[in-house]
């Protein structure tokens, strides 16, 4: 009975946490630990959680709120780690993950497909937009038209993109994160699939990045800004 009762006092506390910090909260407490993390892996195990076997749960692209997170909340699966996107101007700085699951995503973006590489092809990946500002890709939203840099590394390369546009689309447009996308555009690309609005799943926004330069990762990181954004 005692151990019932205090299952129950668990869940209720958790249920009261969610419903007065708000989902961004949350994930920025479970978040914490994540520069550190990302800091500490090597590329020798980048390379073999890239030889992993990963779930893709395409029902995980779903809106988000306080209880859902929660029920998938968690520390960060270091198994999942294959890298790091960073758009300084955006000031959104992210691990990148192996597989599509609701825990992957409250940490990041994650892959869509098994065998998406940087640097190849259409490298088609996923995140949510939450109303908290600059929590996940929260800055996508609002985000102005215009080349924006984007960089991917997984501690050996550096995969140095320019943002080349952003399509607002209905939840069905999963053309564009096929590889035929990358074979249209004529060069290797990134595309992020994201919620339109924050907590609707109806509408999605996709930004695409084409791939400009590559260059060896170094510490501390350098980020090279491209020709096309220093003009504006």
């Amino acid at each position: 009975m005692r151990k019932k009762v205090g299952i129950i006092f668990i869940v209720l506390a958790m249920l009261m946490f969610g419903l007065h910090f708000g989902t961004g909260t949350i994930i920025k407490f479970f978040s914490k630990s994540n520069p550190e993390v990302i800091s500490d892996i090597t590329h020798e195990e980048i390379q073999e959680n890239n030889q992993r076997e990963a779930i893709f749960q395409w029902d995980a692209i779903t809106a988000i709120d306080s209880i859902s997170v929660l029920k998938t909340a968690g520390p960060i699966d270091k198994d999942a780690i294959i890298g790091q996107m960073i758009i300084p101007e955006l000031e959104i700085d992210l691990p990148v993950l192996r597989g599509l699951t609701a825990e992957n995503l409250n940490h990041g973006v994650a892959t869509l497909y098994s065998d998406v590489r940087m640097g190849e092809g259409n490298f088609a990946i996923a995140g949510h937009n939450m109303g908290s500002h600059n929590v996940l890709l929260n800055r996508l939203y609002d985000m102005p038209e215009r080349p924006f840099d984007l960089y991917l590394h997984d501690k050996k390369t550096v995969y140095h993109y320019v943002i080349y546009a952003k399509l607002h689309t209905d939840q069905y447009a999963f053309q564009y994160t096929e590889q035929a996308e990358a074979d249209r555009h004529g060069s290797p690309i990134v595309s992020i699939l994201t919620c339109d609005r924050p907590y609707e799943e109806d509408q999605r926004i996709f930004v695409m990045a084409e791939l400009v330069d590559t260059y060896p990762y170094t510490i501390p990181l350098e980020l090279k800004p491209s020709e096309k954004t220093k003009k504006n």
